[in-house]
């Protein structure tokens, strides 16, 4: 399963590319499913070159109680970080959002 990571993550796990099952994709797309009904916080590299952040740009649009941040120069694995900046804001968030 690793080795097919590189080659699509989102077709290896429904089993299906978009074109072969454009319906499947539909309804596991974030941006179409209902609202989570809790606080979400979504951070998204500014340099991912593997899921542009627009992706995570239109679920908080689509989704209004969601806060969308861009990590600054940010890839697709600096957002998981400890020490970097998604995680300074993700850890200010938890904070303000638990007070």
């Amino acid at each position: 399963m690793a080795a097919g990571v590189g080659h699509g993550m989102t077709r290896l796990l429904l089993g299906a590319s978009a074109v072969e099952d454009p319906g499947l994709y539909a309804v596991t797309s974030p941006v179409e499913m209902a609202d989570a009904g809790v606080p979400v916080l979504a951070i998204h590299g500014g340099a991912d070159e593997v899921i542009p952040a627009e992706f995570s740009r239109a679920y908080a649009k689509a989704h209004a109680p969601v806060e969308f941040v861009e990590s600054p120069g940010g890839d697709h694995f600096s957002v998981i970080e400890p020490d970097g900046h998604a995680w300074a804001v993700a850890r200010k968030w938890l904070a303000d959002k638990l007070s």
